[in-house]
């Protein structure tokens, strides 16, 4: 009996977890997409997801990143990756808590965007993948 009210327990914290709050930001400041070095546009993981994100290399050789329009579901721990898959193996936490609407993440180190060309919404807390877009 115990074991199947944890289990009830445990499957509605899941569900509830990923609840469709919003959570979004319009950035004033926006950048100059005809700079971007790669571009992507995001599909739906097991979350519905979209957009688009526009990499530009600042004179600094730091890099901003312009998603525009993002939307995703709220859950309780969804970060931006840059990843080498849609697995989140290998990457970079570049945005601890993503947003839905049009802004900037500035990322400040050397990224190799030939080898980290997936940008992820990702939740944490259940390694879940919300969303993703190829940077082309």
């Amino acid at each position: 009996m115990y074991k199947i009210i944890f289990a009830i327990l445990l499957i509605s914290t899941v569900f509830q977890s990923c609840s469709k709050e919003t959570n979004t930001v319009n950035d004033p400041v926006t950048v100059d997409i005809s700079k971007a070095i790669y571009t992507g546009t995001f599909t739906s993981g097991v979350h519905a997801t979209s957009g688009k994100i526009y990499v530009i290399k600042n004179t600094d050789n730091s890099y901003t990143l312009q998603l525009q329009d993002f939307k995703t579901d709220d859950g309780p721990d969804v970060h931006m990756y840059l990843s080498t898959d849609k697995n989140a193996k290998d990457y970079l936490d570049v945005l601890a808590k993503s947003k839905n609407g049009t802004y900037t993440i500035t990322v400040n180190q050397a990224i190799d965007f030939s080898k980290y060309k997936f940008v992820l919404a990702w939740c944490e807390s259940f390694s879940v993948l919300f969303g993703s877009a190829e940077l082309k």
